[in-house]
């Protein structure tokens, strides 16, 4: 499966952006409204220049109160070394990446239109490797009991 598959299975497939001038408190409204752990950051021209993440906020929480923290603009906090990932890229190498990286949503850019297209989150490709080894292991099943091989094969659960 492709990223571009999981794209299409999303609930929603529009960008959430917020501008690196918003602060944390707008961040974290839009984040509870919207049932996202991540927004990407833009600039004046629509530039994506970061990721603001659920993680910030909690980074953010470990130097000062909420009434401190959410004045802070989110370009302060962001993540700036955004890595993407490209639509026709397997679900299971942008889990690599994700977990090499120790990130939980990456953006997804199309390089033939020259923009992000979508954002992934490691919750969506965990979904996506589980689909693929049920398919597996329905079709593991289906082989063994067409040749008669009487091999006990566990449930997934």
């Amino acid at each position: 499966m492709k990223i571009a598959d999981i794209l299409k299975r999303k609930r929603s497939q529009k960008v959430v952006t917020i501008g690196q001038d918003k602060t944390i408190a707008d961040a974290v409204v839009q984040l509870n409204a919207r049932g996202l752990g991540a927004l990407l950051v833009v600039d004046d021209d629509e530039k994506v220049v970061g990721i603001f993440t659920e993680r910030d906020v909690i980074r953010a929480l470990n130097h000062g109160s909420w009434g401190e923290v959410a004045a802070i603009v989110v370009s302060a906090v962001m993540t700036r070394d955004v890595e993407c990932v490209a639509p026709h890229t397997e679900t299971l190498d942008a889990l690599e990446q994700m977990e090499k990286r120790r990130c939980r949503h990456m953006p997804v850019l199309d390089q033939d239109v020259g923009k992000v297209v979508g954002v992934v989150s490691i919750r969506d490709l965990h979904g996506a490797a589980l689909d693929r080894l049920q398919f597996e292991h329905e079709a593991m099943k289906e082989v063994l009991t067409a040749t008669g091989v009487s091999v006990y094969v566990p449930p997934v659960q």
